[in-house]
């Protein structure tokens, strides 16, 4: 009875809002303010629309999250079944990189106290993305 009318008060929430919000934002500043962005800002938005959708949600989500440095093996959507193949494709366009080397201060952010396992792969979203 109690979740019968939580349902009622709250609709429910595609799992994948938060995408759909990223390109209706996308979309509207093309249309209005598309004559005030630059080259590299065109060539995102073409980059990141030519994305398949799990790469599309990965992205959204890490510029969602603190940063700039993340560990793959830590990401867990369960929208997006693979996230290492997503990660990859955002490497593969050019919207984040993986880390060749890092301070200690960076790599330190990385872990948590009872974390013990090696980095599999590190991104960053690319200064301009």
């Amino acid at each position: 009875m109690v979740e019968e009318r939580r349902k009622d008060r709250y609709p429910e929430i595609h799992s994948q809002y938060y995408l759909h919000n990223f390109l209706l934002l996308c979309e509207t500043v093309e249309k209005q303010y598309g004559d005030l962005l630059n080259p590299d800002e065109r060539e995102f938005l073409h980059q990141f629309r030519s994305l398949d959708q799990p790469a599309q949600c990965l992205y959204v989500r890490l510029i969602s999250r603190l940063g700039p440095w993340f560990r793959v093996s830590k990401l867990a959507y369960p929208e997006i079944d693979a996230i290492e193949q997503a990660a990859q494709a955002l490497v593969s366009a050019g919207v984040v990189i993986v880390a060749q080397a890092l301070s200690i201060e960076q790599l330190g952010s990385l872990f948590t106290s009872s974390s013990s396992s090696m980095i599999t792969m590190v991104c960053t979203i690319l200064p301009g993305s």
